[in-house]
């Protein structure tokens, strides 16, 4: 082994920029095989969702479908709301827009009016599920930042009549299982139409009676009784029959006789 003037081995490999860089990870060591091919063939068929196009000003009727605790990046907390425009038949329906609900001193006040068109009275309630169909109007401004994009504001906001009931959507206290992950809850599915009652035998309809000849009853075939037996009479050698022709029939073996 060689060592130059500053004391390195020069039999070592190079550590140089690159030689211990970490391997990059690949689709097939994330997914497997498999499910590198599921994600090739589901990237092929799934068409890109088009870009976030905001509203132009107006008031809308909002429906409130998202709600989440969260902090800024300067620490400042909010309650962030995702909103539904409701406006059937026109090509803004069922776009999204966003509004935060800043909790700090300063905004505390126009916040609170806002989440009390939501139906929060209280701070606690913030940390539940968001109840289903609340709805809200409120006013949408349109604004343009110093590049030139363009964002939404949402202010002005009033109590609205609440979207129409699901009768299988569970209750608060199971939407608030559902959200812990607890997989031990009953939710109610909607019942199958029942299928039709069997009619009963007198409402049913009897088809006709065909009528009957005699060709088509079965016939009978005719008794033919065996004919009587007949007994012989049996004659010795010598001397006249000890029985006559026209005795009783017996169908056992005659008494007396000898062999």
């Amino acid at each position: 082994m060689s060592v130059n003037k500053d004391n390195t081995n020069q039999n070592e490999p190079d550590k140089g920029p690159g030689r211990n860089k970490p391997k990059r990870p690949r689709l097939a060591d994330l997914l497997g095989d498999r499910g590198k091919d599921d994600l090739a063939n589901a990237w092929a068929v799934t068409p890109a969702a088009p870009a976030f196009a905001v509203l132009p000003r107006g008031r809308y009727l909002l429906e409130a479908v998202a709600a989440k605790l969260e902090l800024s990046r300067n620490r400042n907390p909010a309650y962030s709301v995702r909103f539904r425009v409701v406006a059937p038949g026109t090509p803004h329906h069922g776009q999204l827009v966003f509004h935060r609900f800043w909790l700090t001193d300063a905004a505390l006040s126009m916040s609170k009016a806002g989440l009390e068109a939501l139906g929060i009275l209280r701070p606690d309630q913030m940390e539940e599920p968001l109840p289903r169909g609340l709805r809200v109007e409120a006013d949408v401004a349109l604004h343009t930042r110093d590049d030139g994009t363009e964002y939404n504001e949402v202010r002005n906001f009033k109590p609205a009549e609440p979207a129409p009931a699901d009768p299988f959507a569970p209750d608060a206290a199971t939407a608030r299982k559902l959200a812990q992950g607890d997989e031990n809850v009953a939710v109610a599915t909607p019942a199958t139409d029942p299928q039709p009652a069997e009619q009963p035998d007198a409402a049913r309809p009897v088809p006709a009676a065909a009528e009957t000849t005699a060709a088509d009853l079965p016939q009978e075939e005719p008794v033919v009784e065996p004919p009587a037996r007949k007994r012989r009479a049996r004659k010795p050698a010598d001397g006249p029959s000890l029985y006559p022709e026209d005795g009783p029939a017996d169908d056992g073996p005659y008494q007396g006789e000898r062999p």
